[in-house]
């Protein structure tokens, strides 16, 4: 019988094994089963949030779909409330922040001074300040903040830290400003604006916050305003405690959160235990021990051992190949210091080969796939005035769509390297002048062998492609604002792109990065001039070229991590929260062991002598 709604909220304290079994029985044992009442499940990441539903429908005889139960973070239920007033709040895109960023240092250090003032115009300078300004939005630390520092700097006499608080201040409110004018919000504002209301009538709602260790000021401010108002039915808080309540000294980094919860809920406290074997205890009460161990004793577990990534990725496939076989329910998760995308890259391809099933978590800078790059590497080519190799690479490219050119010549674009340096082509107008000066005199054995080769026509076809390239650029330096520039960039992927639609994997990423692109454009077109100003072309297309290198694509299977057998790859941060029934740590770290590929004794099966 599902439970029912506790009388008291009620805070739960453990490991994360045992708050995950309590979880799954209370919560998911009544969310949805009181129709006119949504229960809502907080969690501290999105990660968190797939290994739940995971579990959930992992379970036999439990339905993983409840019209109820909603499970989210802090910032999505912050929006959720004010949706819910008729308030439709939205933190800028990207590539409208950056703008509204841009204008507001270009405003500030436009008469010059300042700390920042020498490196505002630095590359990644803009998507520095922007995690700061995060930062600072997520301690609220707001302009009464900021003036009591640099008040404070003042009284000490210290004049240089004051003026650079009152650089962040002014910095601080001229981005305010910008957002606000471009119809946006910053998030502080979207929490302060939540908490004002959301006990109004029309949202009914209990909630449940699961696995926080830790707030910011920004999530304590929603989370206290829960605890007031009654509507917090129970709090999950990870943690090992000794036999008293205690929490243990490894886990004080939490002991702030602790505290405060503690007394929230004015000691109504349950604390709970998992039963973990012999050894997992072991490891447990040696690992969290704020003492060494009196004796040292050998591992309860394998410690598998290799000499560089690649076999220690091999050797990880082999042990959960033979945990699959033994029993194919088991759940496992792999842990790295660092999951860098080529990591996550090679235990895709690994784990095939080995027929496992992998979470399929897997995303890259958006600058790095091929479509993008060739369109940063245009850019690049027209603001250094078309020189020759970053030229060559750009019409050699299998994106570009070529021009075509005079019938039946087949394009040749390592030929026209070759021509290119023979005609001692530089850069800007070297490609016509050059290009267009009659062939010099050659003996008739030359003469045959450039016929033979269509050296004449293909000149003639070179010199076409990079007028036709030098024409689809123009738009973009001669773009006067925002919506004009973007245009511009569409009209380029649309008319001199190619992209070939087949059933190979790499057509789903090109189609991602297309989407990607075209959502950045959308959003760079909506930008008002009046609130940015547009900081020219040289500059816009900068910027264009540093937003793009900050995101990110998704290349991989969307909702992996909720696939039966999926095993996760994701270090210790990603995985917070996420349980299984085996658990691999990767430990190689290879910019520190040299990769010792031809003493490897992991080879793949086939090369393997059995």
């Amino acid at each position: 019988m599902p439970d029912r709604l506790p009388d008291l909220s009620r805070l739960y304290a453990g490991p994360f094994p045992a708050l995950e079994e309590r979880l799954i029985r209370r919560y998911f044992g009544r969310a949805g089963r009181d129709p006119g009442r949504e229960d809502v499940l907080l969690v501290p990441s999105n990660e968190l949030r797939e290994h739940l539903l995971k579990r959930l429908a992992s379970g036999p005889g439990v339905a993983s779909v409840f019209a109820g139960a909603s499970v989210m973070t802090l910032y999505d239920f912050a929006v959720r409330l004010l949706k819910h007033r008729g308030i439709l709040p939205a933190e800028l895109p990207p590539a409208a922040m950056a703008a509204a960023i841009l204008a507001a240092v270009r405003e500030i250090y436009a008469s010059g001074g300042g700390d920042f003032g020498g490196i505002s115009a630095t590359p990644g300078f803009i998507p520095a300040l922007a995690r700061t300004l995060s930062d600072l939005e997520e301690g609220c630390a707001g302009d009464a903040e900021l003036a009591l520092t640099e008040r404070a700097a003042k009284d000490r006499g210290d004049v240089g830290k004051a003026a650079r608080w009152a650089e962040w201040r002014r910095l601080r409110a001229s981005v305010g400003r910008k957002v606000r004018a471009m119809g946006g919000e910053t998030r502080r504002r979207i929490f302060r604006e939540a908490v004002a209301g959301f006990e109004q009538p029309g949202y009914p709602f209990r909630a449940t916050l699961y696995g926080f260790y830790d707030f910011t000021r920004l999530q304590w401010m929603l989370v206290e305003r829960l605890l007031s108002s009654g509507l917090l039915d129970e709090v999950y808080f990870p943690g090992l405690f000794d036999g008293g309540g205690t929490l243990r000294p490894s886990f004080l980094y939490a002991a702030r959160a602790w505290d405060r919860l503690r007394a929230a809920f004015e000691g109504n406290v349950e604390f709970l235990a998992d039963a973990p074997s012999a050894g997992i205890a072991l490891v447990r009460e040696r690992i969290f021990s704020p003492l060494p161990s009196a004796k040292r004793a050998p591992a309860p577990f394998a410690v598998l051992s290799a000499p560089h990534a690649e076999g220690e990725m091999r050797l990880a496939a082999r042990r959960v190949r033979a945990w699959r076989d033994a029993d194919p329910g088991v759940s496992v998760v792999l842990v790295a210091r660092k999951v860098t995308p080529e990591m996550a890259a090679d235990w895709e391809r690994i784990a095939a080969e080995y027929g496992i099933g992998t979470a399929g978590r897997l995303d890259v800078p958006l600058s790095s796939v091929p479509l993008a790059r060739l369109l940063l590497r245009m850019i690049a080519v027209a603001r250094d005035d078309f020189p020759r190799r970053e030229v060559i690479d750009v019409l050699s490219s299998p994106y570009r769509r070529f021009t075509g050119g005079d019938a039946g010549v087949a394009a040749r674009p390592d030929l026209w390297d070759l021509l290119s340096k023979e005609l001692l082509i530089v850069s800007g107008s070297d490609w016509e002048t050059r290009l267009a000066r009659p062939p010099r005199r050659r003996r008739p054995v030359e003469d045959d062998e450039a016929e033979a080769g269509g050296r004449a026509e293909q000149i003639l076809l070179l010199r076409s492609e990079v007028r036709a390239l030098k024409a689809s650029l123009r738009p973009l330096a001669e773009a006067r604002g925002h919506a004009h520039f973007a245009r511009a960039v569409r009209d380029l992927l649309v008319r001199g792109f190619l992209v070939v639609r087949d059933d190979a994997p790499e057509w789903e990423r090109d189609r991602r990065a297309v989407e990607a692109l075209f959502a950045i454009l959308d959003d760079m077109e909506a930008i008002p001039d009046r609130g940015a100003p547009w900081p020219g072309a040289r500059e816009g297309a900068e910027g264009f070229s540093s937003l793009l290198s900050a995101q990110r694509l998704f290349v991989g299977e969307r909702g992996g991590m909720r696939k039966a057998g999926a095993v996760v790859l994701g270090d210790s941060v990603v995985l917070r929260g996420v349980t299984a029934d085996r658990a691999i740590v990767l430990s190689v770290n290879e910019d520190a062991v040299p990769a010792q590929l031809e003493e490897d004794p992991l080879l793949p099966d086939d090369d393997r002598e059995e």
